[in-house]
């Protein structure tokens, strides 16, 4: 951002957000002079206890986007989820998610590469309902050439309630 002297301010100073610790390593250059600013980063393993920390103090209300049946959805605890497809669990049968693409709190975020490790987050869900979709009618005709086709067709669904997202502290 260009300041109102015409030269460029280092990016911890536009925003008090950024943490110093969090901001990647990069270099800014002023157009008017030849100096370097150098903006501190942060090592994996300081940021790692970082987010160890805030996992074990309150993470507030995690959220999780998790895949099923090839959609991918952003869920938190007790949200309901329909998607077309029956699996094999049964009604009221309480069911592990394992495809977890990312999980987060207040202050975090843990992506997966490409799932979160199961020893990492636990995403629990209940079966509430297998049922159909409402009937879609596919119908096609062809004027003046005597051709009707007719097809009623239902779609499998399946209701979840997504009961706990649990967080383990053991990132590394």
């Amino acid at each position: 951002m260009i300041g109102s002297s015409g030269i460029i301010k280092p990016l911890l100073e536009q925003s008090s957000i950024i943490s110093k610790r969090f901001v990647t390593q990069r270099f800014v250059t002023q157009p008017s002079s030849s100096k370097h600013v150098l903006v501190p980063f942060a090592s994996r393993q300081e940021v790692l206890q970082d987010v160890n920390q805030e996992i074990q103090v309150d993470t507030g209300r995690l959220f999780a986007i998790i895949q099923v049946s090839s959609k991918q959805f952003k869920v938190t605890a007790e949200d309901l989820i329909q998607f077309n497809a029956h699996i094999a669990a049964d009604v009221g049968d309480r069911i592990v998610l394992q495809k977890v693409l990312l999980v987060g709190g207040d202050n975090f975020t843990v992506i997966g590469k490409p799932l979160v490790s199961p020893e990492v987050v636990r995403v629990e869900a209940t079966v509430l309902e297998k049922t159909h979709s409402e009937k879609k009618i596919l119908f096609r005709f062809r004027r003046r050439k005597n051709y009707k086709k007719y097809k009623e067709m239902w779609a499998n669904q399946t209701i979840l309630r997504i009961n706990t997202i649990e967080m383990n502290p053991v990132l590394s």
